[in-house]
């Protein structure tokens, strides 16, 4: 139950990663 919770949180960080790494790129 603890996973179905944590999921979203997880993959927020994901994207806001991604987001950032993609935005280092482009500079």
């Amino acid at each position: 139950m603890a996973a179905i919770g944590s999921t979203p949180f997880e993959r927020g960080d994901e994207a806001e990663g991604f987001l950032i790494v993609t935005a280092a790129a482009d500079q």
